[in-house]
């Protein structure tokens, strides 16, 4: 429970200070979260979602993919997952529709007045 209340002190210290500075308290708790703890502990940030932040500063493609021991698994349902909802995504709603014949009534919406008119289908060569 100290751990808990000791990181509550923490953030309220850094809103106070980052409020009497006229300066963003979300900077400030953006910057705590992404600083290291120590030389040889990572920052909270990493230890949560096993990479670094993507930030405007540069970095190699690699620091930011992440480190987490099953990420190949989670991967392969992500893929999976997105395989079905294009096969979903793919099918065709409905019935097959048989191109029009000249001459052939159709009915088209007139945004402007809100109503369906019947307007006569003429194929322009």
């Amino acid at each position: 429970m100290l751990v808990a209340e000791r990181a509550v002190g923490t953030v309220k210290a850094m809103w106070k200070k980052a409020k009497e500075d006229n300066t963003c308290p979300y900077t400030a708790l953006w910057i705590h979260r992404i600083t290291p703890l120590d030389d040889n502990m990572p920052s909270p940030y990493v230890m949560l979602y096993g990479r670094k932040p993507k930030s405007l500063l540069p970095i190699s493609k690699g620091a930011l993919l992440s480190h987490h021991p099953h990420a190949d698994d989670h991967l392969e349902m992500n893929r999976a997952k997105q395989a079905k909802q294009q096969e979903f995504y793919d099918m065709h709603p409905g019935k097959e529709r048989s191109d029009l014949q000249d001459k052939e009534q159709v009915y088209v919406r007139n945004r402007l007045k809100k109503d369906m008119g019947a307007r006569n289908y003429l194929e322009q060569a």
